[in-house]
């Protein structure tokens, strides 16, 4: 597609910057006539740049291989001394964790729950009691009293998982932990929605027949019992941690 003219030998006695500018007409020469294929032979020192040059591509490519590695082992290895450093070392199976934690969340929530619907529907009694027979708020405040402490049920549960989700952590105890926050929670929230049931419709019968408060207190006894037996069972269950490892 295009033409080179050949360069003239330089004759004794020419300046420097002739011969040297022959030989760099000579180098682009043969880098054009490899390129386009004009068959046009490759002058001397060609073939020896393209090896040197070769060789520092590979030599470069090596290198950068290498930089890249060595970046990645000092990441990973200034990761886990910053880990190791904030305490975060980790041993077992960390989707563990997730289920143990929800367990804690579970026993919690639900427990707060019941005791939450408890306490409101009995105090709705309570205040509609009080306007006509005042003298009995006090009296009457037992249904209140007997949903607060759904929570303290939950609570309890709650900080004995969180106190026990440490390294070593596997499944097995993760699925033990939130077994026992269901078992702990949900029974909390059966037991409350009972007392508030019972406990406003209670009093307000107490208020027209004071024969009936016994009665009254022993419904709200059973009622309060489901949160035991669920307290009871989440307890069972958190001893079983660390059975798997045995």
């Amino acid at each position: 597609p295009f033409s080179l003219t050949p360069i003239r030998s330089a004759k004794a006695g020419s300046k420097v910057s002739s011969s040297s500018s022959g030989v760099v007409l000579n180098f682009i020469r043969g880098v054009c006539a490899r390129c386009v294929g004009t068959g046009v032979s490759e002058p001397l020192g060609v073939s020896a740049s393209s090896a040197v040059s070769g060789s520092l591509l590979r030599e470069g490519e090596e290198h950068s291989r290498l930089l890249s590695s060595s970046v990645g082992v000092l990441s990973s290895s200034s990761f886990e001394l910053e880990a190791s450093s904030r305490g975060m070392s980790f041993e077992g199976d960390e989707h563990a964790v997730l289920f143990g934690y929800l367990g804690a969340a579970a026993a919690m929530i639900f427990s707060c729950f019941g005791a939450a619907y408890g306490t409101a529907k009995s105090g709705v009694g309570i205040a509609a009691m009080g306007v006509m027979r005042p003298e009995l708020v006090m009296k009457s405040i037992v249904p209140v009293v007997m949903a607060g402490g759904l929570g303290i049920y939950g609570l309890i549960i709650a900080a004995f998982i969180a106190l026990k989700v440490k390294s070593p952590y596997y499944l097995y105890d993760g699925y033990a932990h939130l077994a026992s926050g269901l078992a702990c929670g949900l029974s909390g929230l059966a037991s409350g929605v009972a007392i508030g049931v019972v406990g406003d419709a209670g009093v307000r019968a107490n208020a027209q027949q004071p024969k009936l408060f016994v009665g009254m207190v022993l419904i709200l006894i059973f009622a309060e019992a489901l949160a035991l037996y669920g307290l009871i069972v989440a307890i069972l269950l958190t001893t079983n941690v660390g059975k798997s490892r045995a």
